[in-house]
């Protein structure tokens, strides 16, 4: 297993789930395990979003070998064998197709490739992963409940949404999927923020509080995460900066 952890090692990790898989199995339940989605039945949308995923991962490690001058045939087949097993197009079939895409050439160079990248962050715990979870589970229980202006309601259901696609997609990205929704939250959402904040809002003062307060937690807690992750100065300044955005429109 690779020491570092960067966009190939993590593109390891899938392969050897891939290679584990039996042949005769569904791709598309395959999948599904793999991303851990519910099998009852298991969402092919859900899937694919996955795949794109893997396929800007498997971009980036091609562009970050390539920037280090490393000779093309270490990367480029590796790459090459990822991509056909992560086709969409695959999904319909059995697992013995994307496993002979995943070949023990194919996984070794992916592995050779993760050592040689640099390490790019520290492996996010499963307890912040959880604590995430919870608070985003706790805000979207809070706002079905909450009686606040459809407007409010909104906003705040785009952060749920751009935090879930982020845990969606930590364990295909890495910790970068935070500091994306951080980034959007602080950004575009602050922009909305502002084009809400001359509109009127009924909502009661205690359950303004009572979002505004699962939002900065929520918020923190990204930042933190990201700055033991990445060790970035900038990550609770993300997560405050999101906060921010629609404390603005909360008061």
């Amino acid at each position: 297993m690779p020491k570092h952890i960067n966009s190939a090692s993590r593109l390891f990790a899938i392969s050897e789930k891939i290679a584990a898989a039996k042949d005769d199995a569904p791709t598309l339940e395959v999948w599904g395990n793999i991303f851990g989605l519910p099998n009852e039945p298991t969402s092919a949308v859900e899937v694919c979003r996955r795949l794109i995923w893997i396929n800007e991962e498997i971009d980036a490690m091609v562009a970050q070998m390539r920037a280090t001058h490393f000779s093309e045939h270490l990367y480029l087949k590796p790459a090459k064998g990822m991509r056909n097993a992560s086709a969409p197009t695959a999904i319909g079939g059995q697992a013995r197709s994307i496993k002979g895409a995943c070949s023990e050439p194919v996984r070794n160079g992916l592995e050779y490739c993760a050592e040689a990248l640099p390490n790019e962050e520290e492996r996010v715990s499963p307890e912040s992963i959880k604590a995430l979870e919870n608070l985003v589970a706790e805000l979207k229980a809070l706002v079905a409940q909450a009686d606040i202006p459809d407007h409010l309601r909104h906003l705040v259901q785009r952060h749920i949404d751009l935090l879930q696609a982020a845990l969606d997609a930590l364990p295909i990205k890495g910790v970068k999927s935070l500091i994306e929704a951080a980034l959007a939250a602080s950004g575009q959402l602050g922009y909305l923020a502002a084009e809400d904040a001359d509109k009127t809002t009924d909502a009661d003062p205690e359950i303004r509080e009572k979002v505004l307060g699962m939002l900065k937690r929520t918020w923190t807690t990204v930042g933190k995460t990201i700055d033991v992750a990445a060790k970035t100065q900038k990550a609770l300044a993300l997560g405050y900066a999101a906060y921010k955005a629609v404390e603005v429109i909360l008061q």
